[in-house]
């Protein structure tokens, strides 16, 4: 079995405690582990939304919660020697549906883990000032992303949609959830140079795109329901009357639909459990993924637990 924590779970973990007192749990953790053949994996989207807050207030803080969050997720997932990493989405569609590497995104892997491990070793600004322009870059790319989430919640939440239809209603239905995933695929092979801008054609309300396009995003919607699954419930509360598209929790659902990849998956037939309380993924998985098309099992009987749920499984 594999185990992921998100985020909130790692910085749940370190709250309160002392870096003494973290590395004494996840020593007890890891070696809980072994005992029971259970191996721990770090998200490198988790990864990247840490990093991003090393540096909160425009100073770096050795003893701060991100720090230690970091310096939490490395030990539990590694050593000095290697560690265990989920691959960005990117990477991993871009292999499973296309057949090829995404350097780019294999790169940015390589930053993250590159900085994650030194802080893991020796969190100080001596140590990391080698990687202050990855860092840089890593929190730029994240503002991007969410940014570009907002303009298209504002944008959406300024139209009126056909029929006097209802947000609700048309996040739910097929046609957004086959868009919302072509979209998603588009992007991936521009990125990838499969296809340019220029292949996708608009007029009016209809857009066309390649063929290969459309077949890889079915496949990647009958694969991955579950991040399709997540957006539709957020475009659906665009109906609200005081939905704020600016605000932070919204936009960090992004980063939550890149997580939900690795639900439902395996690894050499054994399951992939992520560690999480949020909510939002919790509905959207369990919508995703009813029990008669789930590939889950024992012990948990489910894709996702809490993190209590986890230690005192391991007895921790």
């Amino acid at each position: 079995m594999y185990i992921v924590l998100d985020t909130n779970a790692y910085r749940n973990f370190i709250f309160g405690k002392t870096n003494e007192e973290i590395d004494e749990t996840i020593h007890k953790i890891v070696r809980r582990q072994e005992e029971l053949g259970i191996i721990s994996l770090m998200s490198t989207t988790v990864a990247r939304e840490l990093i991003c807050h090393l540096f909160d207030n425009g100073v770096f803080d050795e003893t701060g919660d991100c720090t230690k969050a970091i310096r939490a997720m490395y030990g539990h997932c590694g050593d000095v020697k290697t560690y265990n990493l989920v691959p960005l989405p990117e990477t991993q569609l871009s292999m499973e549906l296309f057949g090829t590497h995404n350097t780019k995104a294999e790169e940015q892997q390589k930053a993250v883990t590159e900085i994650v491990f030194n802080v893991f070793i020796n969190p100080t600004i001596e140590n990391l000032e080698p990687y202050l322009s990855n860092i840089e870059r890593i929190k730029s790319h994240n503002n991007e992303a969410e940014c570009e989430l907002e303009g298209m919640l504002t944008k959406l939440k300024n139209i009126k949609l056909p029929n006097d239809m209802t947000f609700s209603v048309y996040a739910a239905s097929e046609n957004f959830k086959k868009e919302t995933a072509t979209a998603y695929i588009c992007a991936l092979a521009i990125d990838l140079d499969i296809i340019s801008s220029k292949d996708i054609r608009v007029d009016g309300n209809k857009t066309t795109v390649p063929s290969i396009i459309i077949e890889k995003a079915e496949e990647y919607l009958k694969r991955y329901p579950a991040p399709i699954e997540m957006r539709s419930n957020l475009i659906s509360k665009l109906d609200m009357s005081n939905f704020n598209p600016s605000k932070k929790e919204r936009l960090n659902q992004i980063w939550d639909e890149q997580i939900l990849h690795l639900v439902n998956r395996q690894i050499c037939g054994e399951p992939i459990i992520l560690v999480t309380s949020d909510k939002g993924m919790i509905s959207a998985v369990d919508k995703a993924y009813p029990a008669s098309v789930s590939t889950i099992s024992e012990p948990f009987g489910k894709h996702i637990i809490s993190l209590d749920e986890y230690l005192s499984y391991l007895n921790v």
